[in-house]
């Protein structure tokens, strides 16, 4: 083991800048698992260029998008990766006198020759060389810190002033670890045929390093990013914190638009820690009003005989105010739970994705175990050239012990008709579908033509 003081990295100056203050911190956190981070600090800046090191970073900042707000121009950017081994502060610590303590008691003091592999060559006081054979296995202690060793991430920023003088300096960089993601609960009383809708932004912080008094914003939003989202499950220990927000503060302030996206602005200022995760409310509708559909695709596979656990089953939930609900929601993870009977069963787990006012939200919660279906082998039928005809033939049966209405669907693009069996037809996007409805223990033959001109 290593026993050492570290001294607090800083923005210190790397030239003749002095005199710099404690940051303060605006967080734009994405739920694409990333942060735009704004930093401000109070520098004492000479006219023209100098260059200060910009340390204390999250272990994931992308240099590349430094940008600087101040009276001048940014110039070179140069990165210094961390590595927090034992072995590499040796290798920066050599010349430096350190103190080795074996297990059983005994002690070397010495300048730091070499580091080869685990063995540490030590200058002893007398001009000779001891070695130490597996540096891992004592403790060492360090008189001064080594020059050159990032035990994190650091930037070497070179700023052009155009006056001189104490200022506020502003970066902005984007970093990945830090990041939020919605998460959503749905509990359906089919008595009542009402669901509540709880939605709440989960903040998690997986980036090296302590925001403290930070101003936070959660953008929701496709903005192109393809670096991945946040996992739902890290794989590291979190320390889970309520939210230091007052109530259901969030919930009653909703999302601003902000050009194609939308933002949520945590009132106040928030510690985001590293390895924590903060749970904050977003929304809470308790009796939004859900439409329950079954809905079976023919013709994507041979089923010859009435098969259960095939036909999908889903809620609609209209997102107005008119129905319960009328907020924007953000993609996320989604639980379905059942109330009955004084408890709550998981009936299904779903993605839903971005759904604006006046949209539509749907979850889907699995297959059916009691709905039946067979599907024949789809049947072409040549009409004339250009012209096809796809002929689709189901069943589908009802062993439920309620009436329910069953939707079987098929491809239909715009170039395709329905000829036959569509009396009935509905469409949805690149699908139609025929409501069949069925009384429990009913079953139905569907049969469909379906027109491809080209």
């Amino acid at each position: 083991m290593m026993k050492f003081l570290l001294p607090s990295l800083l923005l210190a100056a790397v030239a003749t800048v002095s005199a710099q203050t404690t940051p303060t911190y605006d967080l734009t956190l994405y739920n694409s698992g990333f942060v735009l981070v704004k930093e401000t600090r109070m520098l004492d800046l000479r006219a023209g260029a100098q260059s200060v090191r910009l340390g204390e970073l999250p272990r994931g900042v992308l240099p590349n998008t430094l940008i600087t707000r101040f009276g001048g121009s940014l110039g070179r950017v140069t990165q210094h990766l961390p590595d927090r081994s034992l072995g590499a502060l040796l290798r920066a610590s050599t010349g430096k006198l350190v103190h080795v303590e074996a297990g059983d008691g005994r002690r070397l003091s010495g300048l730091v020759e070499a580091v080869q592999g685990n063995r540490l060559y030590l200058k002893l006081t007398d001009g000779t060389l001891a070695t130490v054979p597996d540096y891992t296995t004592v403790t060492v202690t360090f008189t001064e810190w080594p020059a050159g060793y990032f035990a994190d991430p650091a930037l070497d920023v070179e700023l052009r002033a155009t006056r001189a003088g104490r200022q506020a300096v502003t970066f902005f960089y984007q970093a990945t670890g830090l990041g939020w993601q919605a998460e959503y609960d749905f509990v359906l009383d089919e008595a009542a045929n009402r669901m509540a809708v709880t939605g709440s932004a989960v903040l998690r912080n997986q980036s090296g390093f302590d925001f403290r008094n930070a101003s936070i914003r959660l953008l929701a939003g496709d903005i192109g990013y393809r670096g991945g989202r946040q996992p739902s499950a890290p794989n590291m220990m979190m320390r889970y914190e309520a939210a230091s927000v007052a109530d259901d503060a969030m919930a009653k302030t909703g999302a601003e638009a902000l050009g194609d996206v939308y933002v949520y602005a945590l009132p106040g200022t928030t510690d985001l820690t590293d390895a924590s995760v903060i749970r904050v409310p977003l929304v809470d509708a308790p009796a939004a009003l859900p439409t329950k559909r079954y809905r079976h695709f023919a013709g994507t596979a041979v089923v010859p005989a009435l098969t259960g656990s095939l036909v999908q089953v889903f809620y609609d939930i209209p997102n107005t105010a008119a129905a319960g609900l009328g907020k924007v929601l953000p993609a996320g993870e989604a639980n379905l739970y059942l109330a009955a009977e004084g408890r709550l069963t998981l009936i299904g787990k779903d993605r839903i994705g971005h759904t604006a006012v006046d949209g539509t939200l749907r979850v889907n919660t699995g297959r059916a175990f009691d709905v039946l279906v067979k599907d024949e082998q789809p049947r072409q039928e040549s009409v004339r050239d250009g012209v096809m005809d796809q002929h689709y033939r189901s069943t589908v049966r009802n062993n439920t012990r309620a009436a329910i209405t069953v939707e079987v669907a098929f491809a239909l693009q715009p170039n395709q008709q329905v000829v036959r069996g569509g009396a009935d037809l509905k469409r949805e996007g690149g699908i139609g579908y025929v409501n069949v409805v069925l009384q429990p223990g009913q079953e139905r033959n569907v049969e469909v033509s379906v027109r491809t001109t080209w």
